[in-house]
């Protein structure tokens, strides 16, 4: 997620209300994609068939259905590629790269979330939301349709457990547009909740919490379910200044990636709630980080 996009879309969105006062219509499109297997042509690659696909379905709530992809955490960067990240392997060496994204879109990737059974679930700044391959980058579209379409259009998204250790899992997604929302699956419906406008991301885990993390003012929260309420838990005044965001949670801890913009490497910092300590794991990364994702199949914090 990045800040300067952020104020490209209020731009946007002040030249499309004045449009709209000379013309009398509106300019919301709301098409997020066809469906089924993408061959794409985008900056990230020629194209996939999306062969890299496990055919598990998300909340399936199977037995042993954990994948040993779907035990890490997967980034995306400005650059369209997705990496996956390790927190248990020291230094730079935790990143790998598993390929570039090849998604059919004229947009930029934007955010991300990971399911249960592996998929990262990529959305783009044209609204679109693209299922990407874990195994090799491969993409397909999905048939998400945004419910505020803009000129440019930002998202926040994560998976948490439906409930603590449960196998179900629900996608919380949050927008300066409409706020909280969750995403039904297959559907891909979306249920707005109208709590919590603004820019942020969100992650989750397999103790069904939610977190949200603002970079405006470098701000880590739990979002009370199913209240909506934010309960403040740490500001990170060492993070001030960030152009580039995203987080994510592994065995209780949080993993924040942020950067000054495009073209400055992400730093890794590592904050545990317990010590209510951060530090900064990686000073540079190599690249800049816009989304990042787990899914509930990532180890639950440490009993207290």
């Amino acid at each position: 997620m990045r800040l300067s996009e952020i104020r490209f879309a209020f731009a946007v969105a002040s030249s499309l209300a004045v449009a709209v006062a000379g013309c009398g219509a509106g300019s919301e499109d709301g098409d997020g994609g066809a469906g089924g297997t993408e061959v794409g042509s985008g900056p990230g690659g020629t194209g996939s068939t999306g062969s890299g696909f496990t055919g598990g379905s998300t909340g399936s709530g199977m037995a042993d259905d954990c994948l040993a992809q779907a035990k890490l955490i997967y980034l995306v960067s400005v650059d369209y590629e997705l990496y996956s990240f390790d927190p248990t392997i020291a230094g730079t060496a935790a990143y790998d790269l598993v390929g570039p994204l090849s998604c059919a879109s004229g947009g930029a990737p934007q955010s991300m979330a990971v399911s249960r059974d592996g998929t990262a679930y990529v959305f783009y700044d044209t609204g679109e939301l693209f299922r990407v391959s874990t195994t090799d980058a491969s993409c397909q579209s999905t048939s998400y349709v945004h419910p505020v379409q803009q000129g440019f259009n930002q998202l926040g998204m994560g998976f948490t457990a439906a409930s603590e250790g449960s196998k179900d899992e629900v996608l919380y997604i949050v927008s300066p547009a409409f706020g909280l929302a969750t995403v039904a699956f297959p559907s891909f419906q979306v249920s707005q909740t109208g709590a919590l406008v603004g820019a942020a991301e969100l992650t989750g885990g397999p103790d069904a919490k939610l977190f949200h993390f603002a970079a405006a003012n470098a701000a880590l929260g739990e979002i009370g379910l199913p209240s909506y309420s934010l309960a403040p838990m740490h500001v990170f005044s060492e993070l001030s200044g960030t152009g580039a965001w995203a987080f994510s949670r592994y065995a209780g801890k949080f993993y924040l990636f942020t950067s000054p913009g495009d073209g400055f490497p992400s730093t890794t910092t590592e904050y545990d709630p317990v010590t209510d300590s951060s530090t900064t794991r990686d000073a540079s990364i190599g690249f800049t980080v816009v989304g990042a994702g787990q899914s509930t199949c990532v180890p639950p914090p440490p009993p207290m």
